[in-house]
């Protein structure tokens, strides 16, 4: 597993360009702490200079870090394909 710093577009790091989860590990995510209540309006993914990508990813949230929330559309978890 890489730094989760290098979970950035674009991200320059001396031996990873991205950051990842180990090899085909499902249970593995990336955190993001807003500081405070934000709109967020989209969610880009880029693939390693290696060629590793992820395919799908689902988002959570939550105000208080203790209830976390799935984000669902019509009622249905929203499954993006990168």
């Amino acid at each position: 597993m890489t730094p989760a710093f290098l979970g950035r577009l674009m991200q320059k790091g001396p031996c990873y360009s991205s950051w990842c989860a180990e090899a085909s590990d499902p249970n593995k995510w990336l955190e993001v702490d807003l500081a405070s209540v934000k709109h967020v309006t989209s969610v880009a993914t880029q693939g390693s200079a290696e060629g590793t990508f992820v395919s799908t990813y689902y988002l959570n949230y939550t105000a208080s870090n203790d209830d976390w929330i799935t984000y669902k559309e019509h009622g249905k978890t929203k499954v993006s394909t990168a």
